[in-house]
């Protein structure tokens, strides 16, 4: 997280605060991925042609600019950047040019 980021963060009023506001979190998330299996679910059981003509429109919902359109286009054809599961191990290499200059 950036700098600014945390600068904006408002700590809890009380660990009471913190558990419910969790807790409500913790149901949207839940609900959240159940309207999303349902319509997948939904969406597997149609015919082709309809499934076609319903990831047509997601498409161009997404060309004109729809941001959670664009999000589930690239979650179906598995390029969403939370869903990037072509490596094969862990491993994280990073670069940093200027060598000594870092951090001085």
């Amino acid at each position: 997280m950036s700098k600014q980021g945390i600068k904006n963060l408002k700590p809890f009023a009380s660990v009471e605060e913190a558990r419910e506001k969790g807790r409500k979190g913790g149901i949207a998330s839940a609900k959240s991925r159940a309207v999303k299996k349902t319509f997948k679910k939904l969406a597997l059981d149609l015919p082709e042609k309809e499934r076609k003509q319903m990831f047509d429109a997601l498409v161009e919902k997404a060309e004109e600019g729809s941001l959670p359109h664009l999000e589930l286009y690239l979650e179906i054809v598995g390029e969403h950047p939370k869903q990037d599961t072509s490596a094969s191990d862990s491993t994280i290499t990073i670069n940093i040019a200027g060598g000594d200059d870092y951090g001085n």
